[in-house]
């Protein structure tokens, strides 16, 4: 999982109308995950990916990158997961 700071830093990015609502989405998440996914920024989103200590293949279109698994987007127009 991202380090507190670096989440608070995307949160903050967020529209304030949204951030509560990313907050508990974002609890949500965390706690329905599988042991050993991770957190990350990719892009404008939060994912959780399934990193390559767990799955080294990677993703099959870059394999250097971890296996996405779930991306959460607030912008402007709306939340997106």
């Amino acid at each position: 999982m991202l380090p507190d700071d670096e989440v608070e830093l995307w949160l903050a990015d967020r529209p304030e109308s949204q951030q509560a609502a990313l907050q508990e989405l974002r609890e949500v998440l965390r706690n329905g995950l599988p042991t050993g996914f991770s957190e990350v920024v990719q892009g404008t989103m939060l994912a959780y990916v399934v990193p390559h200590t767990l799955y080294p293949a990677g993703y099959h279109a870059n394999p250097e990158q971890p296996l996405p698994c779930i991306s959460l987007a607030g912008q402007k127009s709306g939340i997106s997961l």
